[in-house]
């Protein structure tokens, strides 16, 4: 749903212009901290979700054109930005003090090095998959919930079950279209939405309270499904609007905005820290926002007339005949359920 798609990913641009100037300012921007942990469970659960709608569909491929796709699509503009990102850093001198240029680059291998460890985890998913039937997808998903609830309170194991969370959700996701979840009568019927606009409220309301803490929380699953539920059945009302076709368009170019954002966020945030006291966080903050917006809609723009910048966000081929999956947005959520 390139709607959902694209509301998920402007939650993600607002959420880090947001904490680039809280990161130096806490009690800055309070009323959109509040906002941003609302949406705490939702955001990235809902895109790894819709990510695994496409799951099936890309293994009816071949097995040379399912790896290539993903390779092509997901791995090589994790890799390039992540680089460019890291590069960045250091050049600024914002880089992690304790880690050497080195060191962050091999955090890439990781997925922890940046901001775009979104794509790494969703490569990844996609390769573990490859060799699961989908019964099998079916029964881990709550074994990974189970699995990953004891590290969400033990130290040091905070990506462990992030990985877990998120793979049972990419699971979810794909489970959902086969079953058909959001044709059924029940998932339509305004008893279900409101019991889950309830439960998802009272999520985002806790969320508020303590903010990250509940960010891939297996206690959560249920509020989070029930949260999907709900933002899939309010696009599905705004579908044919205005409003929705300005969404729709972010979530067709979902690969771009999300690799750019935050590298766009954190120019954006140097240049005017030089030139701004930290006093004025709403202008740092709104600087990032409307940079990482515009930045990325010309980025789209370009992409579409120039293969250098194409390449940026797919691996270029040599081909002439266009790939199954040429379009990087197919890698990284459903369009259709």
């Amino acid at each position: 749903m390139d709607i959902v798609r694209g509301e998920m990913i402007l939650l993600v641009v607002l959420y880090h212009a947001t904490t680039r100037v809280t990161r130096y300012d806490p009690d800055a921007l309070p009323w959109l901290t509040d906002f941003n942990n609302f949406f705490e469970p939702f955001r990235m659960p809902t895109l790894v979700f819709l990510s695994g709608m496409l799951l099936s569909r890309s293994l009816a491929k071949p097995r040379s054109v399912y790896v290539t796709g993903k390779l092509r699509n997901l791995l090589w503009p994790y890799v390039v930005w992540s680089v460019v990102f890291i590069l960045l850093l250091a050049a600024t001198g914002s880089g992690k003090d304790e880690n050497s240029l080195a060191g962050q680059l091999l955090g890439i291998a990781t997925g922890t090095a940046t901001y775009l460890w979104f794509l790494s985890f969703l490569f990844v998913f996609y390769m573990i998959s490859l060799f699961l039937p989908q019964k099998a997808r079916l029964v881990l998903i709550p074994v990974l919930l189970i699995a990953a609830a004891p590290f969400n309170y033990i130290d040091g194991f905070y990506q462990l079950y992030k990985f877990l969370f998120m793979l049972a959700f990419f699971w979810a996701g794909d489970a959902a279209v086969n079953a058909r979840l959001f044709d059924r009568a029940w998932a339509r019927s305004w008893w279900a939405v409101t019991v889950a606009a309830l439960i998802a409220l009272g999520a985002g309301i806790s969320a508020i309270m303590l903010g990250t803490q509940v960010r891939y929380m297996a206690i959560y699953c249920l509020p989070v499904a029930a949260g999907i539920l709900v933002i899939v059945r309010a696009a599905q009302a705004i579908d044919g609007t205005k409003v929705a076709a300005v969404f729709s368009a972010v979530g067709r170019e979902t690969i771009v905005y999300y690799t750019s954002h935050y590298t766009i966020i954190a120019v954006t945030y140097y240049l005017l820290a030089r030139v701004l006291p930290i006093e004025q966080p709403v202008v740092l903050f709104l600087g990032g926002l409307v940079t990482a917006l515009v930045g990325g809609w010309v980025l789209v723009w370009l992409r579409r007339r120039s293969s250098v910048v194409a390449a940026l966000f797919v691996f270029p081929t040599l081909s002439r005949r266009r790939p199954a999956s040429a379009h990087p947005a197919d890698d990284v959520a459903a369009t259709r359920p």
